[in-house]
């Protein structure tokens, strides 16, 4: 009998004991439940944080509205193998360049859109240019699509060969450079940058003012920096459209000299 009489006295002592370890381990598996939750809304918000504003950039001038009347200019290396050609038009003129490791000449034109992503109205007080590099102009085989007409466009121009490189804005009534976007709202800045006495690998710094606070944020293109070198001194080899390139000189004039697409492009000196 007394032995039964410790048994239950052992059992009941456990159940005692077992209260308060459940209590405890629901209350810890509470307050980590609440601090995973907070640690989630605290990151979502430093997220928003750090990137204010969405930023869609658009590098191909035949795709952007205001330049797609304008020529696209560029530079291969004298190893490129152009066999083929860039397609009809000029809508995948820069993207082949592109996969022939060619880089813009001349200028290279850009679409910037940004939109507001926060409930903070995000001021876009100023667009600067960082230069990476200086290097000597590219040469090689210097290709264009002709444009159908020379539009007027206001843009931001960006001239790479100051120190430091000069940005302007051209605005119809002449306002100062600066923007406010709401959320969901954007703005569009189509941007020229142009270089005559050397090769330029550099980036778009943006100067936003957010909730009081003062940020830039870089942009560049699929994470590698934008390139653009002066045009060539001797001419171009302009793209028909269709299949074949010609000669033309830096003063407008065509030449007899033509090659089909199918046949490889040489370098000009």
């Amino acid at each position: 009998m007394a032995e039964n009489t410790g048994a239950a006295a052992r059992r009941w002592r456990r159940r005692l004991l077992s209260v308060p370890a459940l209590v405890a381990t629901t209350a810890l598996t509470a307050v980590v439940s609440w601090g995973a939750t907070e640690l989630v809304k605290q990151g979502r918000s430093g997220l928003s944080s750090r990137r204010p504003i969405a930023v869609a950039l658009e590098t191909n001038p035949a795709l952007v509205g205001a330049f797609s009347d304008r020529s696209i200019e560029a530079v291969l290396p004298s190893s490129a193998n152009t066999s083929g050609g860039p397609g009809s038009g000029c809508d995948s003129f820069r993207p082949w360049v592109r996969s022939h490791e060619g880089i813009d000449a001349g200028t290279t034109k850009l679409e910037l859109v940004v939109q507001g992503k926060v409930d903070d109205a995000v001021l876009i007080s100023g667009l600067r240019v960082n230069i990476l590099r200086r290097l000597p102009r590219l040469t090689g085989i210097p290709v264009l699509c002709p444009s159908a007409a020379e539009a007027q466009v206001r843009a931001v121009t960006i001239d790479l060969d100051r120190v430091p490189p000069r940005v302007k804005y051209a605005s119809p009534g002449g306002a100062p450079f600066g923007f406010t976007v709401a959320k969901g709202e954007t703005e569009t800045f189509n941007v020229i940058a142009s270089a005559t006495k050397a090769r330029y690998r550099w980036l778009i710094d943006l100067d936003i003012v957010v909730s009081g606070h003062k940020r830039t944020l870089r942009i560049d293109e699929g994470g590698e920096p934008f390139e653009t070198t002066a045009a060539p001194h001797r001419g171009w080899w302009t793209w028909n459209y269709r299949d074949a390139w010609s000669l033309t000189t830096h003063s407008g004039s065509g030449s007899s000299r033509e090659v089909p697409a199918a046949t490889p492009l040489p370098p000009l000196r």
